[in-house]
């Protein structure tokens, strides 16, 4: 996994955040040609904050033991 630094949503919670592609940069990604080290640069920033939702989940995601929906099952913040 691709980790960059975190965007302003994700800060709240961890200085990190995995690399999230557009759907416009999936060919780059994909293109077994592309090397050059400047061009792949641009794709690890941090997704906009304004891109994505944030929702509180069940503590059973810190165990990776525990599969299925109750881990992503969405609860109240506390």
């Amino acid at each position: 996994m691709l980790t960059t630094e975190a965007n302003t949503l994700v800060a709240n919670l961890h200085d990190r955040m995995p690399v999230i592609l557009s759907p416009t940069e999936y060919d780059t990604w994909l293109d077994r040609e592309v090397d050059d080290p400047g061009k792949l640069q641009s794709l690890y920033q941090p997704f906009p904050s304004d891109l994505l939702e944030m929702q509180s989940v069940s503590k059973l995601v810190n165990n990776p033991r525990h599969e299925g929906e109750e881990c992503i099952k969405p609860e109240d913040p506390l």
